[in-house]
């Protein structure tokens, strides 16, 4: 009985908002060319951050880097136990 109650308090998703939320999760863990051409300017500014010792210059090359999607689908795989959505590797 507690144990609901505290499952009340979090927000719900109906069949069509979970498979467009799979949809999208998919989609984000696709390695693209634009992922490849962001890694690559986040890699070597931060890089250069290094070498200059900057701090700032390595933090912005934290928020350029585009690692967001794949860590979400390779979260959501792993708490649904649906591999098919792990990050595909090139």
């Amino acid at each position: 009985m507690r144990f609901q109650k505290i499952l009340g308090f979090f927000p719900t998703l109906e069949r069509d908002e979970r498979r467009d939320l799979v949809q999208q999760l998919e989609q984000s863990a696709q390695t693209k060319i634009d992922f490849i051409m962001m890694m690559v300017l986040s890699t070597s500014l931060a890089s250069l951050g290094l070498l200059a010792d900057s701090t700032a210059v390595v933090i912005g090359a934290m928020f350029v880097a585009p690692l967001m999607g794949p860590l979400v689908a390779a979260g959501h795989s792993l708490v649904q136990a649906n591999l098919s959505l792990k990050p595909e590797l090139p």
